[in-house]
């Protein structure tokens, strides 16, 4: 069996990219776990985050830790904050650069999530100290520094994938030291609890189990033995050297653009659902005020930072439907599919006309550079369209 190479040893890893994508996305029993293993991941988010804003409302005071007692509270709010979302995009291109690790991944995560929230729930003690992590806006402190014990989140997620990639021995070391960095974080700040970092060890590798016996066909594609595990899958015959490198480049702006519409579906379901983007934009912008009260940017940026509710709904149900529609598309076009095709030279098409619209009212560059970048990729999908066509005639 011809088995592809590792994506960072592979000659061209967008077209490994592509293939692993297009092979297991066209497996009907792998899409319908990926997607419902997504549904409960997102579940799971919504029932920890009721879950801390109950223990908020509900919290008692602090009590005495020998450890955090005898410290002194360091401010590592910023290392924090950022080392969460530096885990979350590791984990995110993980997954993306390996497709067949996504359900079992998000299986895992929502039952350790799911965890959390219990635990959170029964237990309604302050934290220790949360003044080391203050000011970052209402919904990320609320989220992440609140009454909110077991620090199964920042220490738990990284001994989890540690636990998940145990036999990749490079990632099981960058997820251990990680999981024991973050540790080490949250006690300098005073976040958590001693006990409670102590805890969130023996609670991972039991949820870990538990996502075993539960998900064992999951984790069964996760483990496979190759780099890929998959054999080449055959492309189109294409002895023409120009037209394989547009071949190429449709690929790329493909997987471009089904990239972008994941980001949008997610900054939709984040503005919808809540205020964090505004929180982390005002808390950049902010820092940029105190340096410079004058910047330009930063104090356009500060004005359009309070929308009205109806304005930020209609955003957000502008950008999920946007991502969706684009989603569906570039999926399509990963499999070949000749409806795709044209699909996306209208939904592109009508795109390029509203974008142009909106330019002759804010005459902003960014809307000239997508328009021709899609106008690009319009090009490319009718040029594959005709390639298509003739091929299957």
């Amino acid at each position: 069996m011809n088995v592809a190479p590792p994506l960072h040893k592979h000659p061209q890893p967008h077209t490994e990219l592509f293939r692993r994508h297009r092979h297991y996305w066209t497996q009907k029993s792998f899409r319908v776990s990926a997607v419902f293993s997504v549904l409960i991941f997102i579940a799971s988010m919504f029932i920890q985050m009721y879950a801390v804003n109950f223990a908020v409302e509900r919290r008692s005071g602090a009590i005495p830790d020998l450890i955090l007692s005898n410290t002194p509270v360091l401010d590592i709010g910023l290392l924090f904050v950022n080392g969460m979302f530096l885990l979350v995009v590791f984990i995110v291109l993980l997954c993306l650069a390996h497709p067949k690790r996504i359900p079992f991944t998000l299986y895992s995560l929502a039952l350790l999530a799911i965890t959390r929230a219990l635990f959170v729930s029964l237990t309604h003690v302050s934290p220790f100290q949360i003044e080391g992590v203050s000011g970052l806006g209402t919904v990320i402190t609320g989220v992440f520094f609140g009454a909110d014990l077991f620090s199964l989140g920042y220490t738990g997620v990284p001994f989890l994938m540690a636990l998940l990639c145990w036999r990749e021995k490079i990632l099981r070391y960058i997820f251990l030291v990680w999981s024991l960095f973050s540790g080490a974080i949250v006690l300098i700040g005073h976040v958590h609890y001693s006990a409670e970092v102590l805890l969130s060890f023996f609670i991972t590798y039991g949820v870990f189990r538990i996502a075993e016996s539960m998900f064992s066909r999951e984790q069964a594609l996760f483990h496979l033995e190759t780099s890929e595990d998959v054999p080449w899958i055959a492309e189109p015959v294409i002895r023409d050297p120009i037209e394989r490198r547009i071949f190429r480049i449709f690929e790329v702006a493909v997987v471009l653009k089904g990239l972008n519409a994941i980001l949008e579906i997610a900054l939709g379901v984040l503005l919808m659902f809540t205020n964090v983007v505004n929180d982390i934009v005002a808390a950049l912008v902010s820092n940029e005020l105190i340096e410079d009260p004058n910047d330009f940017l930063a104090t356009h940026i500060q004005a359009f930072l309070s929308p009205s509710p109806h304005a930020q709904f209609v955003g957000a149900l502008y950008l999920l439907g946007h991502g969706v529609v684009k989603v569906f598309l570039m999926a399509g076009l990963l499999r070949n599919k000749l409806w795709a095709y044209p699909s996306t030279i209208v939904v592109l098409t009508l795109l390029i006309v509203y974008q142009l619209t909106r330019f002759s009212w804010t005459h902003s560059p960014w809307l000239i550079v997508l328009s021709a970048f899609d106008t690009l990729v319009v090009w490319l999908v009718w040029h594959e369209y005709k390639r298509a066509s003739r091929a299957r005639s």
